[in-house]
């Protein structure tokens, strides 16, 4: 209720009231002794009591329809908001259920041959639930609703009194009322809108939506701190995107890579394949779109890694050897560019022979780039994303006695864009980075590219930029040639990278298989030919 639309005519109602006395007293005058004077101030009384009385009837229209409409506005949000909140747990419950989870819990759960599961930190795993978090209780959504209601009540009660007081005060040139009855139905009136106006209008500890607001403030945690940590976070993303961008829009070409596009043409052609583009590095400067596409990468992975428990096949084999028979880039190169890239406009100085193909084979075969940068831009924003992914999902764990899933999730993705350019840095100047603080274990670049071509599961588009490069090497077209091979590999995988292997394989007692330490050797000899 307005204070400006209902407290002047109150204030004049008031008066008149209080007048009252004195205008029975002056017509009591008037009757013994007519005068001018006295029937003036009677009438000035009378059109003041009419005039208020009339305001006041209009305000009461006027604000009735206006409370009317704004506590009908007030239900929408509420149940736009009980409409969120639903598919908010909808999504939830399909989370913990989509096929993608399967992945994880595959690889988390499968023993190692000492039989025990692997150590992941159980505290990892509970910060999937604090999801949940963010959901609100049905039973405040039934608050708010009769929060609504209660007002509604209250304003209905004021509107009473108020009619109720008028109807008094109709009487305003009877001369046979009793004053006091009169302030006091006035008086009581004021209480009423004072009692509202405290409830609802003025700020005020005992304002009930003031109340409301601080705890919804409450609940969406502090506003500033969160806002501060996404802007940090967004600044610090773009800047070790700094390099990706310039690695990517690098389009000048070579004759090498012209040749070996030419190659890779002619092999699909051969074996009657379909060419499909090159994996592409986009780049979502928004942190919550950059670490969600981490994310995704990272249930991509996971759900090749538990295929790979599941059947190690010819395209494992196929990995291995274009790691072990293939050159890679020398990642320390990029020392001075990971990080605040300072030296990016320098890169393709810095990069050096790093850009000719034969010292990116790997890359050219897991991403199919034909220019001298985008293999590598390819490969640097992937690793950087499998490091987001990785540290948002510690820094949900670390952050989480903020108290707010908002402010925990802000935190979360300031701490994984920090530490994921801290492990850029350091793999980039020592050679490897632990995969997290939960688990020690350390990673080379190597390893990294050994997890990206078992995620980007495709054998014949790999096979045939291997024999490109072959045919590169060697200046001899396989297409033209009869191949007949015998071949012994042997293997070692540390069990960390695949802790389900001995599920898949039984026990080392096969010929061929041992396991040394917490090393898993496989020794296979193939014959192949055509």
């Amino acid at each position: 209720m307005p204070n400006q639309y209902i407290w002047d005519p109150l204030e004049v109602v008031a008066d008149i009231a209080a007048q009252y006395k004195h205008y029975v007293h002056v017509y009591e005058d008037n009757k013994k002794s007519v005068d001018d004077v006295k029937i003036m101030q009677m009438e000035k009384y009378t059109r003041k009591a009419r005039k208020a009385l009339d305001r006041l009837r209009q305000v009461m229209v006027q604000t009735g329809e206006e409370h009317d409409k704004l506590l009908l506005q007030a239900k929408e949000p509420l149940n736009e908001a009980r409409q969120i909140n639903e598919e908010m747990r909808k999504v939830i419950v399909q989370y913990k259920q989509r096929a993608a989870n399967a992945g994880y819990d595959e690889v988390s759960a499968a023993p190692t041959p000492s039989g025990a599961g692997s150590n992941a930190d159980p505290s990892v795993g509970s910060a999937r639930q604090r999801a949940e978090d963010l959901l609100v209780p049905s039973n405040e959504f039934e608050q708010w609703e009769a929060g609504i209601e209660k007002q509604r009540i209250a304003i209905n009660t004021a509107n009473n009194r108020i009619t109720s007081m008028m109807r008094t005060l109709s009487f305003y040139t009877d001369p046979f009322l009793n004053a006091d009855m009169l302030k006091q139905e006035v008086a009581s009136t004021l209480k009423e809108i004072d009692k509202y106006s405290n409830a609802y209008a003025w700020a005020g500890p005992a304002n009930v939506l003031d109340g409301e607001a601080r705890t919804m403030d409450t609940r969406r945690g502090p506003d500033k701190e969160r806002k501060k940590m996404e802007r940090e976070a967004k600044n610090k993303l773009k800047q070790a995107y700094r390099i990706i961008e310039v690695l990517s829009k690098g389009k000048q070409s070579a004759e090498q890579f012209r040749v070996v596009e030419q190659y890779y043409n002619e092999s699909i052609s051969f074996n009657q394949s379909s060419s499909s583009p090159s994996v592409s590095a986009d780049l979502p400067y928004d942190t919550y779109d950059a670490t969600g596409a981490s994310m995704d990468s990272m249930d991509g992975l996971y759900e090749a890694a538990s295929n790979l428990l599941i059947q190690l096949g010819d395209e494992f084999y196929q990995n291995e050897y274009a790691l072990s028979y293939f050159h890679h880039v020398d990642f320390s190169r990029f020392g001075s560019l990971a990080g605040s890239g300072g030296n990016v406009g320098n890169a393709a100085q810095i990069l050096g022979d790093q850009l000719e193909v034969n010292n990116q084979e790997v890359e050219y075969i897991l991403y199919g780039f034909h220019n001298p940068t985008g293999n590598l831009a390819a490969a640097y924003g992937e690793i950087f994303a499998m490091r987001l992914a990785i540290r948002t999902m510690e820094g949900l764990v670390k952050n989480s006695s903020k108290g707010n899933p908002l402010v925990v999730l802000a935190a979360a993705l300031l701490y994984g864009v920090e530490k994921a350019i801290e492990d850029m840095i350091m793999l980039a100047q020592k050679g490897d980075v632990p995969l997290s603080d939960f688990l020690k274990f350390r990673m080379t670049y190597k390893d990294h590219l050994r997890l990206f071509l078992m995620l980007h599961s495709n054998n014949e588009r790999k096979m045939s930029r291997m024999l490109a490069l072959i045919r590169l090497n060697t200046d001899v077209n396989p297409a033209e040639r009869r191949t007949y091979a015998k071949g012994e590999v042997k293997n070692g995988m540390r069990l960390w990278f695949l802790p389900g292997v001995m599920k898949m394989l039984g026990t080392a007692s096969k010929e061929g298989e041992s396991i040394k330490g917490s090393v898993y050797y496989v020794t296979k000899t193939a014959h192949f030919s055509y």
